[in-house]
């Protein structure tokens, strides 16, 4: 008499389970191209969808603003300060104060002013991106800090090499960190007991 054991053997439970993942998958994957086709407006069931692209020509590379909309965030070529970043940040080291009020509250710390390259060369709208964040109590000295800062950036008289996008000069957003670290704060210092 021939026994025969019943239980599946190692090797066709993981080739069944291959070919169960495998089929899983591939319907799976041909719904998701029949939802695609549908509506995409936001259901209770289809909140993963994605908006439909926009037409092909009014995709630009790398989250580019049309032309009408105003500075682009990135181009083929940067835009860039006469003598480079290092020249950059020695001028604005330069025309730097430091505030009072940051003086005697011991403050230190980067403010990044963003501003717009004009396609002439010229930087317009300087606001502050992200200022330093103190207590309630030092509120004045950080905003003395930003205003600095802002006055700074806005004393930079270069004109800029503009950034350009497919050969033409455009308007570029730019951001540029505006630093009162402990090297100037204590130059400051002892300028100030110095007079």
């Amino acid at each position: 008499m021939l026994r025969h054991s019943l239980a599946p053997r190692p090797w066709t439970q993981s080739v069944v389970a291959s070919v169960g993942i495998v089929i899983l998958l591939t319907l799976a994957c041909e719904k998701a191209v029949e939802l695609a086709g549908a509506s995409t407006a936001p259901t209770k069931h289809k909140r993963w969808l994605v908006a439909p692209m926009p037409p092909a020509e009014k995709l630009l590379p790398w989250g580019l603003r049309s032309k009408q909309e105003g500075p682009h965030a990135y181009v083929e070529q940067m835009p860039e300060y006469p003598g480079g970043s290092a020249k950059l940040m020695r001028d604005l080291r330069t025309n730097l104060h430091y505030p009072k009020a940051a003086l005697a509250a011991g403050l230190t710390g980067a403010v990044f002013v963003e501003f717009v390259v004009e396609k002439d060369g010229t930087i317009s709208n300087p606001q502050i991106a992200r200022g330093i964040l103190v207590p309630a109590s030092q509120a004045a000295a950080a905003r003395a800090m930003h205003e600095e800062a802002l006055r700074a950036v806005r004393s930079l008289h270069e004109y800029w090499q503009p950034g350009r996008w497919q050969g033409q000069a455009v308007r570029v957003a730019y951001t540029v960190p505006v630093s009162f670290d402990r090297l100037t704060y204590l130059s400051a210092i002892q300028r100030a007991t110095d007079h």
